[in-house]
């Protein structure tokens, strides 16, 4: 008798909790599906990330960033969108050979457009996106501020990339950030505790700008109580946190909004054909490590701004010895490898842009979900592929860099022509 009443009452006490949580989980479903994150919700299946990925900026606060009146036009050799160019049946990444066509698929990819010396020769939309559409960014927007900050050292806004970023945001000064250069947030060698684990819902990547819409206030108040990790500039950690305190350097230092930044020094002058957005908070604070949407064309336009060393149809957007900088590892933290200690993955990193593993003078600006801008300079080659896959990220960031260099090996003919294969992933790159 007294085990039976044991049981009941645990049956009831477990059912007291299971209605509970039941209770907080709804609550919580309620009030995101009521709030500014109710494209969050969308991110539990395929077909919803598909159709929120398709413009962001019209599901989350966003200021607009106008296109000029002067368009970098591509060359096009058909004039339907080119397909003068077919895709490899296959590529190879570690000896496995991988279907072209069930890759595209799987990774849910949105967007796949292929620029050689100028010329669109591949271009193709899937699951009903085409070419107007403004597919975000993620972080691959935290590769635009990087020309950001290399005009505003030339502009003398900024003095040196070597300043504190306390010069800038004193409001930095008893955070994890106390000690930390401009150059160690550009490459990501911060030191600051911040969590990047995808797979955690609790991880700072979400938090911060959860907590943010969710409470009404400003991302900057999750970064002021960050505490430092390590000494800053000895090791490399993918953090989005270094990417907000950059914006936050470059709207100090300039007296400008980030959007008008993005829109003035470089959508304009590198003639961008539509106008894009950033989403930002309650504040109008700028996530910019994630929150650039624009069209895969514009995505483009920016690979080939750095494939040109910062010109564009005859102007210097951004200076040249900046951008040569920016994709070159100057530290051996930042250096690309399987055996780097120093460094959280294989691939390596400069001022916000990532080295693949095995570098070939290319370079990439990446994206979770399955975005890239990827630059391969012995070519003249950008590529530009957005999708809404949620699989083993680092498996699909392997697989889309061996795609493209299998692309560019095909393009050139030439299958000795120096593309390195692809060996191993990198866990955390790309968000």
């Amino acid at each position: 008798m007294k085990v039976r009443s044991l049981l009941t009452k645990t049956g009831l006490v477990a059912g007291f909790i299971a209605t509970l949580a039941g209770i907080v989980l709804l609550t919580a479903y309620l009030s995101i599906s009521r709030s500014p994150l109710s494209p969050a919700l969308s991110l539990l299946s395929a077909q919803g990330r598909v159709e929120s990925f398709r413009d962001l900026g019209q599901h989350l606060p966003s200021v607009p960033v106008t296109a000029g009146t002067r368009t970098h036009e591509f060359a096009e050799s058909h004039p339907n969108q080119s397909m003068s160019f077919t895709l490899p049946e296959s590529f190879v990444v570690e000896n496995e050979e991988f279907d072209t066509g069930e890759f595209v698929s799987e990774s849910t990819t949105t967007t796949l457009l292929v620029v050689h010396e100028n010329t669109i020769v591949y271009e193709r939309y899937f699951r009903g996106y085409d070419r107007h559409d403004r597919p975000t960014s993620w972080s691959m927007a935290k590769s635009f501020v990087s020309p950001l900050i290399g005009q505003a050292v030339e502009r003398g806004d900024i003095r040196s990339i070597d300043d504190r970023v306390t010069e800038y945001a004193p409001e930095l000064a008893e955070s994890g950030y106390e000690d930390v250069t401009i150059r160690d947030a550009l490459t990501m060698s911060s030191g600051v505790q911040f969590s990047e684990t995808y797979w955690n819902p609790f991880a700072d990547v979400y938090r911060m700008p959860v907590l943010a819409l969710l409470r009404g206030g400003s991302i900057r108040d999750y970064i002021v109580d960050l505490e430092s990790r390590r000494e800053p500039g000895t090791y490399h950690d993918y953090i989005s946190s270094d990417t907000v305190v950059l914006s936050w350097v470059l709207e100090e230092a300039t007296e400008e909004r980030y959007a008008r930044l993005l829109e003035r020094d470089l959508w304009q002058p590198a003639g961008m054909e539509s106008d894009a957005t950033v989403n930002v908070d309650s504040t109008g604070t700028p996530f910019a490590s994630f929150g650039i949407n624009a069209t895969a064309r514009d995505y483009a336009r920016f690979g080939l701004l750095y494939l040109n060393d910062g010109r564009m149809d005859g102007r210097q957007v951004v200076p040249g010895d900046w951008v040569r900088r920016s994709v070159v590892p100057e530290a051996p933290h930042l250096q690309p490898g399987w055996d780097n200690p120093l460094s959280c993955c294989p691939s390596g990193y400069g001022y916000h842009w990532w080295i693949p593993p095995q570098p070939d003078n290319d370079f990439a600006a990446m994206g979770i979900f399955g975005q890239m801008i990827y630059v391969h300079r012995p070519s003249r080659t950008v590529i530009v592929k957005t999708g809404a896959g949620y699989r083993n990220a680092a498996h699909d960031i392997r697989a889309t860099r061996a795609l493209f260099r299998r692309i560019v090996v095909e393009l050139t003919g030439d299958e000795a022509g120096g593309v390195r294969p692809e060996r191993q992933p990198c866990e955390r790159s790309g968000t």
